[in-house]
């Protein structure tokens, strides 16, 4: 029965005295990790723009429109702070492990200024 669970269940048997013979363990899958409503293995450089414009439709924010409002010279083009400010604006709370992650994202949407594009 040991070796039947072993193969088939994720889990480890230790020896010991503690209940009688065996003592499993069960370890829980960890969840993926998500970003914007999707595992993070799903979100690239392509679609990045596209997902976060789905997560803010699906919610009800208004993260377009709040984007334009820190685009004084209507260029559709944020610094990195104006457009981490329109997140917090609609209450996106992005952790420094999110910005980073968006970061690597957004490379194909960033400007030589450093600039991002969000048309």
């Amino acid at each position: 029965m040991k070796e039947q669970l072993q193969e088939t269940k994720a889990i480890t048997i230790k020896h010991g005295p503690v209940l009688s013979d065996y003592v499993i363990v069960i370890k829980p899958k960890k969840k993926a990790a998500q970003f914007f409503g999707l595992p993070i293995s799903d979100i690239t450089t392509d679609n990045i723009m596209a997902t976060i414009k789905s997560y803010c439709d699906d919610n009800g924010l208004l993260l377009y429109d709040n984007m334009l409002n820190y685009d004084n010279n209507k260029e559709r083009k944020l610094s990195r702070q104006d457009f981490l400010s329109a997140f917090s604006d609609v209450c996106i709370e992005l952790s420094s492990t999110d910005i980073e992650t968006m970061d690597n994202l957004l490379t194909n949407y960033k400007t030589q200024e450093g600039k991002i594009d969000f048309r």
